[in-house]
């Protein structure tokens, strides 16, 4: 399967979808390839050789990674017209806003997968407080 990351193009954006260590994760089975827009990294301090040695295949576009990634990671979702060059079917996964329609809902013309990551809960167990327990679903005042 081929994972592709392109360069994220909104204002003040400077982080990356992906590591060159989540890229040699990815790689190490031998099931996935990764694609990296060419410069994708550079805002976040990472080199493309960086991601070259782990494994990953350097793109000299936008639309090569788009066009040819079945999975595309992203950090914030694509402009319209980046969106419109996505493969047919591609998963696009990252910190969508689906409460933006503007940028997620219309900026997906062709038949794609969404995965907004922005509203999980990021907690791996509820804290103490939420529990069933009596003795806390009670306030301070009605302690005495």
């Amino acid at each position: 399967m081929q994972i592709g990351i392109p360069a994220e193009t909104r204002a003040g954006e400077s982080r990356v979808a992906a590591t060159p260590e989540t890229v040699k994760k990815l790689v190490a089975g031998g099931h996935h390839k990764v694609l990296v827009q060419a410069g994708a990294g550079v805002r976040a301090s990472i080199p493309d050789a960086d991601f070259q040695s782990a494994g990953a295949t350097i793109a000299g576009s936008a639309g090569e990674v788009l066009s040819q990634s079945d999975i595309v990671l992203v950090v914030r979702g694509p402009e319209p017209a980046a969106a419109a060059q996505m493969k047919r079917g591609a998963i696009l996964a990252g910190l969508l806003n689906p409460y933006d329609a503007a940028t997620v809902g219309k900026s997906m013309p062709r038949p794609a997968s969404q995965d907004s990551r922005s509203n999980g809960c990021r907690a791996p167990r509820a804290p103490s407080r939420w529990t069933s327990s009596p003795r806390r679903r009670t306030s301070p005042a009605t302690r005495r």
